[in-house]
């Protein structure tokens, strides 16, 4: 590329050409630009600030500036913490770069690679960050078999039931180990049982019933509602308590009384009487 400059509303002469840009090869800095790169463990960047190494761009006659213009520059003595290349970002760190660029414009009248120099260091910026893995938001708990029918009595009252329950934890979607509790069995006018919690046991992921005939009063359409409390075994994660619900609904005239089932065919051709 060429460049003028226009100086009191009066365009300067065309100056170059000079390298605008070429295909590169991929994990190098481009023509004219370079990355530093350094890791934090808070969200501070590092002291050893890039942009203070060298600040006498106006002298290129300066001897200091003789080893800052050479290519991928780190200071001296910066105790490791710029480097050329992208670090692994540890949990909970940050990573910051600081850049840099090559221009040719103290002598306009010298060619790109004869008198192109490198300019201060930027100062640093966020490049990446860390996060800690998040949990509280991912355990979630599920139930399979979460609503249970029960037979009744004419009087409205449960015929013994026996059934089961998966019960689960998860971590992000993997399944993770819990203890649970049985906390509560109450009917839907709030009205309780005596000795409910023997009817209930858990063992591998499932929960055992046996519920005794006369037991849940379930006339007039009440239900009724088990609730289990889960709490993860990784003490990192136990304030992450869920609960789960199942409930139980009764069905009239169920088992033991006799039925009679009726089809209808309509492509029948011949009725025997």
């Amino acid at each position: 590329m060429c460049i003028r400059i226009k100086t009191n509303d009066t365009w300067g002469n065309w100056m170059g050409p000079i390298l605008w840009s070429h295909y590169g090869d991929n994990g190098t800095d481009g023509d004219g630009v370079e990355y530093i790169f350094a890791i934090s463990q808070t969200k501070q960047a590092p002291t050893d600030n890039p942009h203070d190494w060298y600040d006498n761009e106006a002298s290129k006659a300066d001897t200091e500036h003789e080893s800052f213009n050479k290519d991928e520059y780190i200071k001296e003595g910066s105790n490791g913490t710029w480097t050329d290349d992208p670090q692994e970002v540890p949990q909970g760190g940050t990573a910051w770069v600081s850049v840099r660029k090559k221009r040719n414009d103290d002598n306009p009248g010298s060619s790109e690679t004869e008198d192109a120099y490198w300019h201060q260091y930027s100062n640093p910026t966020l490049w990446a960050y860390h996060a800690k893995d998040g949990v509280s938001n991912a355990i979630t708990a599920d139930v399979i078999g979460e609503t249970k029918y029960l037979y009744l009595r004419d009087d409205g009252i449960n015929k013994a039931y026996s059934g089961t329950a998966g019960l689960h934890l998860y971590n992000s979607g993997t399944e993770i180990s819990f203890n649970h509790e049985f906390e509560s069995l109450k009917c839907s006018d709030n009205s309780t049982a005596s000795d409910w919690n023997t009817w209930f046991s858990y063992a591998s992921n499932t929960i055992s019933m046996t519920i005794p005939e006369g037991k849940l009063d379930m006339s007039n359409g009440k239900y009724w509602t088990l609730r289990v409390k889960l709490t993860p075994t990784d003490t990192a994660i136990q304030s992450n308590i869920r609960y789960v619900d199942i409930q139980f609904y009764g069905i009239v005239n169920g088992s033991g009384t006799n039925a009679v089932s009726y089809r209808l065919d309509t492509s029948a051709s011949v009725i025997n009487y």
